[in-house]
C-alpha cells in the first residue's frame, strides 16, 4: 500500500522535510556525543555502546511510522465493520442502496463521512461498480472490496431476501479476517518487544569481551 518513506508521512499528515530534520537532528546529536567520548578518550566500552544504540535507535524511530499506519487502518477497518450492520438494518427497512449510505452519514467519523460522501457523488456520475471497488480500495484487506461489489450487487438485483443473505455471509467473513488481522499484529507488536533481550544481550556480551580483553591487557602490562 505504502511504496516509499514519503507515501507513509503524507498517509500519517506528516511534513517530509520537517520528519527527515529531526531524524538528521538527532542522529547528529549522537553523533556529537560519540566525538566527544572519543575526543576525551572515554572507556572503550562505552564507546561501543552509544555506538551500538545508532542503529538501534533508527530503526525503532523509522519503525514507529509504520506502526501508525497500521493502527490507524485498524481504526477505518473497524469503523467501517461497525456500520454494516445499520447498513443492513436501513436495507432491511427498504430502503435502497444509496438511501442507505446516506443514512450513515451522521454516525460515520470525519475520515468515513469524506469517503461515503465522494461514494455518493461518484454514484451520481457512475452507475457502474467502478465507485464501489474504489471505496473498497481504500482498506486493507480485499473481502472489503468483495463486500462492495456484493452491496452494487443489491442494486442490480434489488435488495431481496438472498442478496442479503449474501451481504450478511461476507460481513460474518469479514469480521472473523479482521480479527485474524488484530491478532496477527499483535503477535508482530510482541515480535518486536523480543529484539529488546537479544539487543541487551549483546551489548552485554561485547562488554563482557572488551572488559575481558581490557583485564587481560592490564595483566600483560603488568608482567
Amino acid at each position: 500500500m505504502f511504496n516509499s518513506f514519503k507515501d507513509k508521512l503524507t498517509y500519517l499528515g506528516l511534513s517530509f522535510k520537517r520528519e527527515i530534520l529531526i531524524l538528521f537532528a538527532l542522529n547528529l546529536t549522537l553523533g556529537v556525543v560519540m566525538f566527544v567520548l572519543i575526543f576525551f578518550k572515554v572507556s572503550l566500552i562505552i564507546i561501543i555502546v552509544v555506538g551500538c544504540m545508532l542503529p538501534v535507535f533508527n530503526y525503532l524511530y523509522l519503525s514507529r511510522y509504520g506502526d501508525e499506519i497500521r493502527k490507524i487502518n485498524e481504526i477505518h477497518n473497524n469503523e467501517f465493520i461497525s456500520m454494516l450492520p445499520y447498513f443492513e438494518m436501513f436495507i432491511a427497512n427498504h430502503n435502497n442502496v444509496y438511501k442507505s449510505f446516506q443514512m450513515l452519514l451522521p454516525y460515520a467519523s470525519e475520515w468515513m463521512f469524506e469517503r461515503i460522501d465522494t461514494l455518493l457523488k461518484e454514484i451520481d456520475q457512475d452507475k457502474s461498480v467502478a465507485p464501489f471497488i474504489k471505496f473498497g480500495n481504500q482498506f486493507t484487506n480485499l473481502i472489503f472490496q468483495n463486500v462492495m461489489i456484493s452491496i452494487y450487487q443489491m442494486i442490480e438485483q434489488g435488495e431481496s431476501n438472498i442478496a442479503l443473505l449474501q451481504f450478511d455471509y461476507l460481513f460474518t467473513s469479514l469480521s472473523e479476517v479482521l480479527y485474524r488481522e488484530r491478532i496477527s499484529n499483535k503477535q508482530k507488536s510482541l515480535d518486536k518487544l523480543n529484539i529488546f533481550p537479544l539487543i541487551g544481550a549483546g551489548l552485554i556480551t561485547v562488554i563482557l569481551t572488551f572488559a575481558i580483553m581490557s583485564i587481560l591487557g592490564d595483566l600483560v602490562n603488568v608482567i
